[in-house]
């Protein structure tokens, strides 16, 4: 992996990076540890000064897809094994899916992107099930902060 990838694992001493702790996430008992999305996630697995979160704002929201069409895949016969392995898995909290996302809009926001910032304020809550607390709490955020997108950079006219 490049430099900008690896990190290091202070007290195991061990060199990983965000694919690593993917396997780790999908194949946990042959890995021999627990593993989390959240920490694969994390933004000092995917960027040297760990303050980039565009990486891990788009793998979140292509295991959250997949994890979608897995689901949709194993209410039939014969879904794949990747959707069905992710279907399963844990997910980020409410909190985190809003802090991932702010945190890439906000990156986005200050490189003048402010609409590519809404995309992924929008984005965040999109394709859930509506009737999900977790969904309710996100669509929410994305709202105020398309909002507060819109009220700092007004549409010319």
């Amino acid at each position: 992996p490049g430099e900008g990838l690896v990190r290091r694992e202070r007290e195991r001493g061990w060199t990983e990076d965000i694919c690593f702790q993917l396997l780790h996430l999908l194949f946990p008992r042959q890995c021999g540890r627990d593993a989390s999305l959240a920490a694969a996630l994390d933004n000092t697995a995917s960027s040297p000064e760990g303050l980039d979160s565009e990486l891990s704002w788009h793998v979140h929201e292509v295991l959250r897809r997949l994890r979608q069409a897995g689901a949709r895949e194993g209410a039939r016969e014969g879904g794949g094994l990747l959707g069905r392995r992710l279907a399963v898995q844990q997910e980020l909290s409410p909190y985190q899916r809003c802090l991932l996302s702010s945190q890439f809009g906000g990156q986005l926001e200050a490189a003048g992107e402010w609409e590519m910032a809404a995309y992924v304020a929008v984005m965040s809550a999109h394709g859930d099930e509506p009737a999900d607390t977790h969904t309710r709490i996100v669509a929410s955020w994305a709202a105020s902060t398309v909002q507060a997108l819109l009220m700092r950079h007004p549409p010319l006219s």
